[in-house]
């Protein structure tokens, strides 16, 4: 016989925590030499974020050893966490907000260690490969301040392009490298 319950009376084996422990958040999608790669947060890694690949195969894989966690907060919200480009990975890392380099298998940062309030985000490659332009974000004395940047990949010198606005948000080289928009 069919019992009736008041709303929100009847067992379930669903529950809150099951159901957050379980989810996966993904983030932006690109693509490079034609394999495509996203982000996804996984709920069940803590918030861990997590760039995969996929290949024409199909077949995903992760792209960064298991303890990296690749987020931004730049502007509170993030975005623009990775970018690839000719296989190789520039990533911020959740721990430190440090840009890093993976190529060939091996992690290098990018970006000196500096305050963990200073930020970076939005990344793109300089046509001819030598500069990653960024946007920057530091919290200095109850100040938030917000910079375009170009990093050298070689030396990781950081130049200010432009800095004094509330909010820069995905910067990009014109495709001969002289123009950013």
């Amino acid at each position: 016989m069919k019992q009736t319950k008041p709303y929100g009376g009847w067992p379930s084996r669903l529950s809150a925590d099951l159901l957050a422990s379980q989810g996966k958040r993904f983030g932006h999608m690109q693509l490079d030499n034609g394999a495509l790669y996203w982000l996804e947060v996984r709920a069940a890694e803590k918030g861990r974020g997590v760039i995969v690949k996929s290949e024409r195969n199909n077949l995903c894989q992760e792209v960064l050893p298991a303890e990296v966690s690749v987020r931004t907060k730049v502007h509170e919200y993030g975005g623009g966490d990775f970018l690839v480009k000719d296989d190789v990975v520039y990533y911020s890392d959740a721990k430190d907000n440090r840009i890093y380099q993976f190529k060939n298998g091996n992690i290098s940062p990018l970006t000196a260690e500096e305050s963990n309030e200073t930020r970076f985000a939005d990344f793109d490659i300089h046509p001819g490969g030598q500069f990653l332009v960024a946007v920057r974000e530091r919290h200095e004395n109850s100040e938030v301040i917000n910079d375009l940047v170009a990093i050298d990949i070689e030396t990781s010198k950081i130049n200010v392009l432009h800095s004094g606005q509330d909010f820069y948000s995905f910067p990009r080289f014109s495709p001969q490298g002289h123009r950013i928009c």
